[in-house]
């Protein structure tokens, strides 16, 4: 991940803020306090103020990485506010919001973010590997060699078959960076601050009074009209948490380490038995938290739309608003109709229609997302797909060099390819042990239903299966 990759992210952070959650001057009357905590919110808001006017306004020129992005001081004075007086609002949803952007700042984020980074600019993932250790040796051996002449001209090396195969299993030992080191940021570093946040967003969303005004500062732009986010605005920024948080545990339940981004990783990963796409410790309780935050998102989308609806006052200034440049009517109906039917999917099932066979024809398929939730699945290769067991088979992709006024030169990259070998002899012996995926398809119970129903016919069937994942040449 480069510098234009990471702009992106920051300029997505950023965005949260300057549209959905910046601090400025109050729309409405805090409840009282004592004053202090209410001096620490004007100054934590003009920090915050300050900082996004010149992120915004540079074009967040010099963020190279995530520290970069310094939301700490106004985090602490908005903290700070609430410790002197627990009711201000205004504090609460500072110190909400700005909880999320501080996760930038801690060491282990950067260390994660840094090595991921040089490793992506250094490295190919799931490229073919070059069997030999420069081109020129290669080029000694095999390349210019005119129209065989005897035995030997259509033999390789043997010494050159030995270097290519143990190059290749090389690749395999290298120590590349996991998967798992992002999974345990988003579980220790960002997952209890999302949580932080949904507590004081949700504390500011009681009091439905409640709304800041977006400063022309905020915004980048001094010539802009100042915003007023209001309920609206906050119930939407409750329910992106609460979204993120459901994505980041799923992305979190199962295990997705490579040991190493080539053929030799993946055909180590593709055993039936391996811990690859398998559960985590903790993935069952992942599974249920993110089943729970999905459907507090219904309710809080369902939350935004009626109070969109049901606001009197002048809309002029409302970042969100019901008009031919806003949102539309019929939109906001189709919110409140599919939001129904998202929930009964988590909580019973729900009936989906679509070409599931690939027949031309539409078919009504019974689909229970909670069951993926409630009644998580162990090992996804060996608890859904019929028995197999693997090989490794060695290929080669032939590549060409051409520079002016010299022969062009020909030769070949070495790889592995893993393949999956079927326990089964025949397509009426391979057979889905679980075709229901654990309640997923809850009309679904046998394996020849499951075929009929997915277009899973004879035809294609094969012993063997390869996992090309480079293409020719």
């Amino acid at each position: 991940m480069g510098k234009s990759t990471y702009l992106v992210i920051a300029a997505l952070m950023v965005s949260l803020i300057i549209f959905f959650g910046g601090c400025g001057k109050k729309a409405t009357e805090s409840k009282p306090d004592n004053g202090t905590a209410a001096e620490k919110v004007k100054e934590a808001n003009a920090l915050l103020e300050d900082e996004l006017y010149t992120l915004v306004s540079t074009e967040l020129e010099g963020v190279e990485r995530p520290e970069d992005i310094n939301f700490s001081l106004a985090n602490s004075l908005y903290k700070a506010a609430l410790e002197l007086d627990p009711s201000n609002l205004d504090a609460h949803f500072g110190a909400g919001l700005t909880e999320i952007l501080i996760v930038t700042l801690d060491n282990s984020v950067n260390e994660v973010f840094d090595e991921w980074d040089t490793f992506l600019d250094t490295a190919s993932l799931f490229e073919a590997k070059s069997a030999v250790n420069s081109e020129e040796k290669f080029a000694k051996k095999i390349v210019n060699r005119g129209f065989p002449t005897g035995k030997e001209d259509f033999l390789l090396p043997s010494n050159f078959l030995v270097s290519s195969i143990f190059s290749v299993f090389y690749t395999g030992l290298t120590n590349p960076p996991q998967i798992h080191e992002i999974q345990d940021l988003i579980d220790n570093k960002l997952l209890p601050k999302v949580d932080y946040a949904l507590v004081h967003l949700e504390k500011v969303a009681s009091d439905t009074h409640y709304s800041f005004i977006i400063t022309p500062e905020m915004q980048g732009d001094l010539e802009e009209d100042s915003l007023e986010l209001d309920m609206t605005e906050i119930f939407l920024i409750i329910t992106g948490l609460d979204l993120l948080k459901s994505f980041c545990s799923i992305a979190i339940a199962y295990n997705f380490d490579f040991p190493s981004y080539d053929s030799a990783g993946l055909a180590q990963v593709i055993p039936q038995n391996s811990d690859f796409l398998s559960m985590r410790s903790t993935g069952e309780s992942k599974l249920a938290s993110a089943k729970s935050a999905f459907l507090d998102a219904c309710d809080d989308l369902e939350n935004a739309v009626n109070f969109l609806r049901g606001e009197t006052d002048n809309q002029n200034d409302d970042i969100i608003k019901i008009d031919s440049d806003g949102v539309a009517d019929d939109d906001l109906d189709s919110i409140l109709t599919y939001l129904p039917r998202i929930r009964n999917s988590f909580n019973t099932f729900e009936d989906v229609t679509a070409d599931f066979d690939d027949d031309g024809e539409d078919e009504t398929v019974a689909i229970a997302v909670g069951a993926f939730f409630g009644n998580p699945i162990n090992n996804l290769k060996q608890d859904l797909l019929p028995g197999y067991t693997t090989k490794v088979e060695r290929d080669s992709t032939l590549w060409w060099h051409v520079e002016p006024w010299h022969e062009p030169q020909y030769g070949y990259e070495y790889f592995l390819v893993p393949v999956i070998i079927w326990n089964a002899n025949s397509f009426d012996q391979w057979v889905f042990p679980n075709p229901s995926f654990n309640g997923i398809l809850p009309e679904i119970t046998t394996d020849l239903v499951f075929k009929q129903t997915f277009g899973i016919d004879a035809v294609d069937w094969e012993k063997e299966f390869r996992l090309e994942i480079f293409e020719d040449f």
